[in-house]
């Protein structure tokens, strides 16, 4: 064996080790209740200290009530519509607790602004001072208190609409948007739809750079750690892979297959969206390396096809929000963020060598044929991409 397999086996197990103590002693009891609850309640709390094998793994990690320890006993809010009349928007949606059958909200250390954070999500776990959690049953109550307070916010949060109110919904290469899309033209049909992916072995070596931090190491112990990769990811990474049609590949209990399985089937529902219903999916199809390699003159084309008017040459609030958007790295300052660039600095691609190879090609394109001929493997292209 050579100074590199020795060094990268070496890394697996401990690695795994690593790991798997990390789970045994983050299973302890919690301090929330585990049975139904019938009346809404409060409670204050900081955020629990999590000593994770990868920082990235943050954002991996689903919502939950147990990202928090309560600092004081709960406060029933027997009145729940009224609460939100008075104090509502102090509050933002966390998650739902299926135990209590509650809805949970949480509510941030004053003066933190969640919208700053590149993932809310994120921002909500680490800055949380107080949750409230609302039975299921109680949430009518709340929306017919505030309906008239928050009738806009309910559009934004389910697509994005413009001064026209024209209805777009941006369809990103992700499991539960894309098995929604049948759902979502059903509910709103006038909306126009816009799906945005990458090159599959660009998108396996974008995630498995953050997620192993910048190290080759690591990614290899992500490539062929089965035990260790069923521990990290969440569920949609398996979510194809169950699939009887891939029953050929080789080598299914490793960690790449999954992401080429998730890659191909995401891929697959976006073709199929486009032969069933062409007059819904899609308005508008984007490449990423043509966003990459071009962002005014692609955005240009999107607007184009969504019937909208747009202009880099045109002044206005619009035109220095999207020219700011085209230059700054969304991620920077979060766990994904592969350079480490902090909040409000410029995105600039990388330029350091390639993970994958012509072994991660070929096992990419076995587990695409395993689809058909439509998608023979990872740099395939969906009909109408804007390049």
């Amino acid at each position: 064996m050579d100074v590199f397999t020795v060094a990268a086996a070496i890394a697996i197990a401990l690695s795994a080790v690593v790991i798997v103590v990390y789970f045994l002693l983050t299973k302890k009891s919690s301090p929330w209740p585990k049975t139904k609850q019938r009346l809404a309640y409060t409670r204050k709390v900081i955020p629990k200290k999590r000593k994770l094998p990868f920082k990235s793994l943050e954002h991996l990690i689903l919502n939950s009530l147990d990202d928090f320890l309560p600092t004081e006993e709960e406060k029933t809010v027997r009145d729940v519509a009224k609460f939100f009349a008075r104090r509502g928007s102090e509050f933002s949606v966390y998650s739902i607790d299926w135990e209590q059958e509650v809805v949970v909200l949480v509510r941030p250390v004053d003066g933190v602004d969640l919208k700053s954070h590149p993932f809310f999500r994120q921002a909500q776990r680490r800055n949380a001072a107080e949750v409230l959690c609302v039975p299921l049953g109680q949430l009518q109550e709340v929306a017919s208190a505030v309906a008239n307070e928050v009738a806009h916010v309910q559009e934004v949060f389910i697509f994005m609409t413009d001064p026209r109110h024209r209805d777009v919904i941006f369809y990103k290469l992700m499991v539960e948007p894309i098995l929604f899309a049948d759902l979502m033209v059903r509910a709103i049909p006038s909306a126009k739809t816009v799906f945005m992916y990458r090159n599959g072995l660009e998108v396996t070596e974008s995630f498995n750079r953050a997620f192993a931090q910048q190290s080759y190491v690591v990614y290899k112990v992500l490539r062929w750690g089965k035990a260790v990769v069923a521990l990290l990811l969440p569920d949609f990474f398996q979510f194809f892979g169950d699939d009887p049609k891939f029953s050929t590949v080789r080598q299914r209990d490793k960690g790449m297959f999954d992401m080429c399985a998730m890659w191909v089937g995401t891929m697959q529902c976006a073709a199929n969206l486009q032969k069933r219903q062409p007059g819904h999916f899609f308005h508008a199809v984007v490449y990423y390396s043509a966003l990459v390699n071009d962002k005014k003159k692609t955005f240009r084309l999107l607007m184009k096809k969504l019937g909208f008017r747009w202009s880099p040459e045109e002044p206005g609030e619009d035109t220095d929000k999207v020219e700011k958007a085209l230059v700054e790295d969304s991620q920077a300052g979060s766990s994904l963020c592969a350079n480490a660039r902090k909040p409000g600095e410029k995105w600039a691609p990388d330029v350091s060598s390639r993970w994958m190879g012509q072994w991660e090609r070929e096992y990419f394109r076995e587990v695409c044929r395993c689809t058909g001929n439509e998608i023979p493997g990872p740099d395939f292209l969906l009909p109408g991409t804007i390049v």
